[in-house]
């Protein structure tokens, strides 16, 4: 299934954030220094080296909060971040990748305020694109968006942004997104030359259990041994595996799977 979508005006920073400053809400660091302190999750997870985790405050675009693993990944300093807020962060983005970054925007905003109320605290948002490091090369980043607070009407306060860098997942220039509520996801493939979002349609549970045979090394007559079934049908699941996932091979198969947490 594929839409045809429109990117906002010069894919500039105030687009972005348009697109997510939807709620005339201030917090303050403080409260967030506080979260912080009391919850383990949150301290396990800005201790970790290979990716980095910072805070947002929707309201006003600053980061309440930039982990040190930042510099080791890009290179750029907590301060620069801190000061720069995330117009910094933007203007490293590739300009080729501004389009699609936005339009996961939309897709994250539209799907969030889609969900009931009681679903809202289980959303999370994931995406790919390439980002400068201070000595001008590019890396590709998985980045996951999750709620920390809403308001009292649902909209979204402070979130939780982490990012490690999928350099090792060769992805084709290709851009995919993915919205969860925690029971089930739905991923999409971003084209944006053609200015479209293909919405994928779901691996049902015996695709599922090939993918992660062909990911885990077996060869299709080993999987069709294993699985008490003929060649014929190994083969044909693998086929509409890649024609669902819009892949050509089983190498871009495993890296989207793997990369988006489906196997």
């Amino acid at each position: 299934m594929s839409k045809k979508y429109h990117p906002f005006s010069g894919n500039t920073f105030e687009a972005f954030r348009k697109l997510w400053n939807n709620y005339n809400l201030k917090e303050k660091a403080e409260e967030f220094d506080m979260m912080h302190k009391n919850s383990p999750l949150l301290l396990t997870m800005t201790t970790f080296k290979d990716f980095c985790v910072v805070v947002v405050d929707i309201s006003t675009m600053e980061y309440l909060y930039v982990s040190p693993s930042i510099e080791l990944l890009f290179g750029w300093t907590v301060e620069e971040y801190m000061q720069g807020t995330v117009r910094f962060f933007h203007d490293k983005i590739h300009i080729d990748d501004k389009p699609g970054l936005i339009t996961m925007g939309k897709i994250f905003n539209d799907y969030y305020v889609s969900l009931p109320m009681n679903e809202r605290k289980n959303y999370q948002g994931f995406g790919d694109y390439r980002i400068c490091k201070k000595d001008g090369t590019y890396t590709r980043l998985l980045q996951r968006d999750t709620i920390l607070k809403t308001d009292e009407y649902g909209g979204m306060m402070l979130l939780l942004v982490s990012a490690t860098a999928i350099d090792n997942y060769k992805m084709n220039d290709r851009h995919y997104c993915k919205v969860t509520n925690g029971k089930e996801s739905i991923l999409y493939r971003l084209s944006v030359p053609e200015s479209q979002i293909f919405e994928l349609e779901k691996l049902n549970k015996r695709e599922l259990e090939i993918a992660l045979l062909i990911s885990s090394g077996f060869t299709s007559e080993e999987i069709a041994e294993k699985l008490y079934v003929s060649l014929y049908t190994v083969k044909t699941h693998r086929r509409n595996i890649f024609d669902k996932l819009h892949v050509t091979n089983a190498m871009e198969m495993i890296n989207v799977l793997k990369i988006f947490g489906m196997i």
